[in-house]
């Protein structure tokens, strides 16, 4: 819990700097409810909303696909549609059609 803690105030350290990945991790543990935070998606969001805002492909397709399900945040389609497509250049072409098919509403 102490080490946590730790390596957060790291992870932030990182992020004032531009990390992504460091943002990216935070959001992690406050998706699978590790060490001393529990699941909340709000916390989640926040954090992959701030990698996504630093420029992670990945991130924007998580922003946007929580955006579209509105976890964590309010329901967005059109805005959450828009980060979708950008971070599907992150994905492989197998898993880029499976999200048009389970996302009807997004035009790609």
């Amino acid at each position: 819990s102490g080490q946590y803690a730790d390596a957060r105030n790291v992870w932030k350290k990182a992020i004032s700097l531009g990390c992504a990945w460091a943002a990216f991790e935070i959001s992690g543990h406050y998706y699978k409810g590790t060490y001393d935070v529990q699941h909340n998606e709000y916390e989640q969001f926040k954090w992959v909303k701030i990698c996504s805002d630093l420029g992670d492909i990945k991130c924007k397709f998580f922003v946007g696909q929580m955006l579209i399900d509105g976890k964590g945040t309010k329901k967005n389609i059109k805005k959450g549609c828009r980060l979708l497509k950008q971070g599907l250049l992150s994905l492989n072409e197998n898993e880029r059609y499976a999200f048009t098919v389970l996302n009807p509403d997004c035009k790609f």
